[in-house]
C-alpha cells in the first residue's frame, strides 16, 4: 500500500468516526464495527502484491472461512438458547395479546363514539349510555385478560403486571364515570373522571416502559 493510499483510508476512517460522534442521529457502532470486522477481514484476504508471492498457496481465505463460522455460531448462540428470563417475558408478551386486543376494541369504539358526538350525530346523554353499554364491558374483559395471565417468579415480569391492573382498574373507573357524568349532566363527576383518566394514561405509561425494560 502506498503512503497516499494509507493516508487517504486514515482520514476516510477519522471522517467517519468524528461525523458519528457529533451527530446524535448516528449510531456509532454500525461504523467502529465496520471498521474492526473490514481490518480483520483484509488482514486475512489480502494478497502480497509481488507476483512471485501470489504464486504460494494463501491459506488466509481457510482462517477466515473458519473465523466467519465461529462467529456467527458464537452470535447465533443467544437467538437459538435464550436465557430463562427472556423465554418468561416472551411468554408474558404472548399471553397479554387477548388484553391487547381488548383494549385495542375499546379505545377504537370509544373514537368512534367522540367522533359522533363531536359531529352531531348522538348527544351527550346518548353517548354516555353507549359508553356504558359498549365500551366498558370491553374494559372488564381487557381486566380479566390481564387477570388471568400467569406470571413467572421474575419480579420484572410481576411489576409489569401490577402496573397494567392498576391501569386497566383505572382506566375502568374513569369510563364508568365519564359515561355516568354525561348521562346525568353531572359536572363534578365529570370532574373526577378526568383526573383518574389522566392517572390511568400515566399508570399504563409506566407499565409500557417496566414492559419494554424486559429482555
Amino acid at each position: 500500500m502506498s503512503v497516499a493510499q494509507r493516508n487517504s483510508g486514515l482520514v476516510f476512517v477519522a471522517y467517519n468516526l468524528m461525523n458519528g460522534f457529533t451527530d446524535a442521529g448516528i449510531d456509532n457502532a454500525c461504523h467502529i464495527g465496520s471498521l474492526v470486522g473490514g481490518f480483520g477481514m483484509g488482514w486475512l484476504l489480502a494478497r502480497p502484491l509481488e507476483s512471485e508471492a501470489r504464486e504460494q498457496e494463501w491459506p488466509g481465505v481457510s482462517v477466515a472461512l473458519s473465523a466467519a463460522i465461529a462467529a456467527l455460531i458464537a452470535l447465533s448462540w443467544p437467538l437459538t438458547h435464550p436465557s430463562p428470563e427472556k423465554l418468561a417475558a416472551r411468554q408474558f408478551r404472548h399471553d397479554l395479546r387477548p388484553f391487547v386486543d381488548a383494549e385495542s376494541r375499546a379505545m377504537k369504539l370509544t373514537t368512534q363514539l367522540d367522533q359522533q358526538r363531536s359531529h352531531g350525530t348522538i348527544s351527550d346523554e346518548q353517548w354516555g349510555r353507549r359508553i356504558l353499554a359498549d365500551v366498558l364491558p370491553l374494559w372488564q374483559e381487557a381486566l380479566d385478560d390481564v387477570v388471568t395471565v400467569q406470571v413467572s417468579s421474575q419480579p420484572s415480569i410481576a411489576a409489569v403486571k401490577h402496573a397494567l391492573l392498576s391501569h386497566v382498574q383505572s382506566r375502568q373507573l374513569g369510563v364508568e364515570l365519564s359515561g355516568e357524568a354525561a348521562r346525568d349532566r353531572d359536572k363534578a363527576k365529570t370532574d373526577r373522571a378526568r383526573r383518574v383518566l389522566q392517572s390511568s394514561d400515566t399508570k399504563a405509561n409506566l407499565a409500557a416502559k417496566l414492559l419494554n425494560a424486559n429482555p
